[in-house]
């Protein structure tokens, strides 16, 4: 059983998240000045005996709605649209093993498309298997699944490496013809494993203001300690990204990708004018970052190479993006990538010899 049940055995509940929306019918339970945390875990839990295959959040309110139904086409409750900073979620067992620390492991565009950019087009019995599929991707299938396309008629899962805000010209909605749902992987870049973790810094960034929070009288390493963390106090966070502004001691998490580049449409994405803004990457490199999760200093890339070639000493990034330009010289090696994690694990394992590495998306 995939949608609003208990799940068993190697597989969690986690939820799909649905923004702008909800079920046309009246909730059973509501549940007021409540986290998106307690929210889901009283869903999850089934607490006070109240049934619940899906809920509403009010990030304003923090009201929180159950609904004992599930919404199309998962369930026969009619989905409508709403306004306000209502999010809506359902309930769906995956593969535990690469579950992140979040309330919800994917973002549910109904009916949306990405045309262009598949690495991977596999068949499946149906869709907790395509999203489970997604988020070991790295391992059982060698490349990132940034987010993934689920045919519910002929049970096509389609991987890809890139997101609508990569490529907006390509992300189409209200698809009419067949029943298509595009969805984001929100557990990518969350939690790497030890010894994965590198910090990406770039000053071309936007920042979604639905899934971020400020905290104030803050040190850089703190700030970044509680992103590493994915934790808020108690409160569980999945951060890909801050932005630490030093002269108001201010830190800025976000659970979205803000870097944007020169690619147009920015999905009502804000600037932020002043702070430094580091991205979460996991690679699988042979090298290992010393200094990934130690007190740095710079937000140059410096290495320190040890005899062994696997180990040198990180900054505060490990690497510095600057979008849409590559390096003149000839470079000294080129080789077929199916992502940016994977070209920039290269250069690392490549040790000393690479200064500077060119990912190009074209090709």
């Amino acid at each position: 059983m995939a949608y609003g049940a208990v799940c068993t055995g190697e597989n969690a509940t986690t939820y799909l998240r649905s923004e702008g929306t909800r079920l046309m019918e009246f909730a059973t339970h509501t549940i007021k000045d409540v986290t998106l945390n307690i929210c889901a875990d009283a869903c999850t839990t089934e607490s006070n005996g109240h049934v619940c295959s899906s809920f509403e959040y009010d990030a304003r309110s923090q009201e929180c709605s159950i609904h004992a139904e599930d919404g199309q086409p998962f369930g026969p409750s009619v989905l409508t649209k709403s306004d306000g900073p209502i999010a809506f979620f359902q309930q769906i067992c995956v593969k535990a093993e690469s579950l992140c620390s979040s309330p919800y492991a994917f973002e549910r565009y109904p009916q949306s498309l990405l045309i262009g950019h598949a690495m991977k087009v596999v068949s499946v019995s149906g869709l907790s298997e395509c999203l489970s599929r997604c988020l070991t991707a790295a391992a059982s299938l060698n490349t990132q699944c940034r987010s993934l396309m689920y045919f519910y008629e002929t049970g096509e899962c389609i991987i890809n490496r890139e997101r609508r805000t990569d490529r907006p010209d390509l992300f189409v909605e209200g698809v009419q013809d067949q029943l298509v749902d595009y969805f984001e992987n929100n557990c990518l870049d969350v939690t790497c494993f030890s010894g994965q973790l590198h910090w990406i810094r770039t000053e071309e960034y936007f920042i979604s203001h639905e899934k971020d929070v400020i905290i104030e009288s803050m040190s850089m390493e703190e700030c970044k300690t509680v992103c590493q963390a994915n934790l808020i106090g108690t409160e569980r966070f999945p951060c890909r990204a801050f932005v630490y502004n030093a002269a108001k001691r201010e830190c800025h998490l976000t659970a979205e990708s803000g870097y944007t580049g020169h690619r147009g449409n920015t999905f009502n994405l804000s600037p932020i004018s002043s702070g430094e803004y580091f991205e979460k990457y996991c690679l699988q490199a042979k090298s290992v970052c010393s200094g990934t999760e130690e007190k740095q200093e710079s937000v140059r890339l410096a290495r320190s190479i040890a005899e062994s070639n696997v180990s040198f000493g990180c900054v505060d990034a490990s690497f510095e993006q600057v979008p849409d330009r590559r390096m003149n010289s000839v470079p000294y090696k080129e080789f077929g990538s199916t992502s940016v994690h994977s070209c920039l694990a290269g250069c690392l394992d490549d040790g000393a010899q690479c200064a500077t590495a060119v990912y190009n998306y074209e090709k």
